[in-house]
C-alpha cells in the first residue's frame, strides 16, 4: 500500500434548500466531480436529479460510476480509479446506499 494522509472531517447542512451549497464545496476541489450510484434506482429519484441539476448548473462536469455493488468488488473501485485518472476529477460524491458508496469513496481516495 502507498503512504497516504486521509482526513475525514464533515460539514453538514441543516434545513430547507440546503443543496445550494453542494456546488460551493465541489469548487473548493474544483470543477470535475465523479458521482458513485448503485444504478437506475437512484438516477429516478428525485434527489439524483437534484444533485446533476445543482452540479451542472454551476458548469461543475459530471462523470459516474453506476451499478456499483454492494460490498463492491475491487474491479470496481478501479473502475473509478481509472475514471478520476482519465478526466483529472478531483471530487467524489456518494449518492444512494450510503454504506456501499462509502466504501468505494474511501478506496478511490486511497488509490488516487
Amino acid at each position: 500500500m502507498n503512504d497516504f494522509t486521509f482526513q475525514n472531517t464533515t460539514k453538514v447542512y441543516f434545513g430547507k434548500n440546503q443543496l445550494g451549497h453542494l456546488h460551493e464545496e465541489v469548487l473548493k476541489y474544483g470543477d470535475k466531480v465523479l458521482i458513485a450510484h448503485g444504478g437506475d434506482f437512484i438516477k429516478n429519484s428525485s434527489l439524483y436529479i437534484d444533485v446533476m441539476n445543482e452540479l451542472t448548473s454551476h458548469n461543475i462536469q459530471v462523470f459516474e460510476l453506476g451499478a456499483v455493488e454492494p460490498n463492491p468488488r475491487h474491479t470496481t473501485v478501479n473502475k473509478g480509479v481509472k475514471i478520476c485518472k482519465n478526466y483529472g476529477i478531483q471530487t467524489v460524491i456518494a449518492i444512494g446506499g450510503v454504506v456501499q458508496q462509502l466504501i468505494v469513496v474511501r478506496q478511490l481516495v486511497q488509490q488516487l
